[in-house]
């Protein structure tokens, strides 16, 4: 509408000046839009019929890997809580306030997180075997049980 912005769409990268239209046919395609000038303004469309267009629960925490990615635990925790505010026991969320909580220093908050995560959504268990956001709580006993 407004501005140009890059889309990623399954890897590939196409550049979009004002006006430009672009239709991604397959829902599951993964996609990303950034804007490439500040008066940026996009419109999106896209949901089942006689459906209002709805953020997913990621996109819902709007500024979460901007915080993650700049190492501010406190902030991706807060845009965190913000998606669950829309997405209340959103396994994804629950899973990323875990992380957050870990590396917070706050062990009790984030295996509280953890455990709800890994009961609604049991592949969880394995990521956060791998994950090094649970580094501190490697060798807590209550850390082991839940990804069993």
């Amino acid at each position: 509408m407004q501005g140009s912005a890059a889309f990623t769409i399954d890897g590939d990268t196409v550049e979009a000046p004002e006006g430009t239209v672009i239709f991604v046919r397959d829902p599951a395609a993964e996609r990303e839009a950034t804007a490439t000038s500040a008066d940026t303004i996009v419109l999106a469309v896209g949901a089942p019929r006689d459906h209002a267009y709805r953020l997913t629960p990621a996109q819902s925490a709007v500024g979460f890997w901007d915080a993650y990615r700049a190492e501010d635990w406190a902030a991706a925790l807060e845009a965190t809580n913000r998606g669950l505010e829309v997405y209340p026991g959103n396994a994804h969320l629950l899973y990323n306030v875990a992380c957050m909580q870990s590396l917070l220093g706050h062990d009790e908050a984030a295996l509280t997180a953890l455990a709800e995560s890994v009961s609604k959504w049991d592949r969880y268990k394995e990521q956060a075997r791998k994950d090094d956001d649970f580094a501190s709580l490697r060798d807590d006993p209550r850390f082991l049980e839940l990804l069993t």
